[in-house]
């Protein structure tokens, strides 16, 4: 059983569950056999009794041998390979596919910053190729530069809303342009929770990937605008948003 419990932490460290740790009060914390075997075993690695912990142990390293699904490299500079791996394909965001050749277990030098497709040895997974330092506005715009920082919501145009939207950002922004501005900041613009009037804080959102459909105006697409709706000086995001969502549902259904 010894031997079992030294494989138990053998596979703790290699998964990186850390065993000890300090608590607020400054004293050291073991975590228990059991816990390490149950969180272990919620990741994947079945730990229940020496044979679990063999077989996934087994497994770990198995795992460690494959091609890693992603390997992040410069532009300009060679690329490192794992050993097992000789003959390489790239292709870039356009779908066009280069072989390169594979030399010392080193890739050529890639220029163009980007991801990529890379195919070695019949393996498939992403190289990203980070450009050698971040461009900043200077680069883009040298010179001395101004703007305002607006909220979205708190934009008003021409027509009676309870908050702004992307057709109020689209005057704002031309208003601005006009009077020689060159950059707007504007606050977030994630997805919240449709329907849920509470959960409006544009810095809690429900995801990162996706816009806030709230902020939809059908008349940048050329669609007939949104009705007007009284609006307070104070938002009332819990009845502003549903309703806000259901306007834009029903001219969707209209389409």
């Amino acid at each position: 059983m010894e031997a079992g419990i030294e494989q138990l932490y053998q596979l703790a460290e290699a998964i990186g569950i850390a065993r000890q740790w300090w608590d607020v009060d400054g004293m050291r914390q073991t975590v228990s056999d059991a816990s390490l075997a149950t969180i272990a075993s919620a990741l994947g690695y079945p730990a229940e009794n020496e044979r679990d912990i063999a077989h996934s142990l087994e497994q770990l390293d198995a795992e460690q041998r494959q091609p890693p699904a992603m390997i992040v490299t410069e532009a300009g500079l060679p690329t490192v390979l794992p050993a097992s791996l000789a003959r390489a394909e790239l292709t870039d965001e356009h779908g066009f596919t280069t072989a390169l050749p594979v030399e010392n277990w080193t890739l050529p030098p890639v220029d163009v910053p980007g991801y990529y497709r890379l195919s070695l040895a019949g393996h498939e997974l992403t190289l990203a190729v980070a450009p050698k330092s971040c461009p900043t506005v200077h680069d883009f715009a040298p010179g001395k530069l101004w703007g305002p920082a607006v909220q979205i919501p708190a934009l008003r145009g021409t027509a009676s809303h309870p908050f702004g939207n992307f057709g109020e950002l689209d005057e704002a922004v031309k208003l601005f342009a006009a009077r020689g501005a060159d950059v707007m900041a504007i606050n977030p613009v994630h997805a919240l929770f449709p329907g849920n009037g509470q959960g409006f804080s544009p810095y809690s959102p429900s995801s990162r990937l996706y816009l806030n459909t709230a902020m939809g105006a059908p008349e940048l697409m050329g669609l007939p605008p949104l009705p007007e709706q009284p609006g307070g000086a104070l938002i009332d995001w819990e009845g502003a948003l549903p309703r806000r969502l259901a306007d834009l549902r029903k001219t969707f259904a209209g389409l």
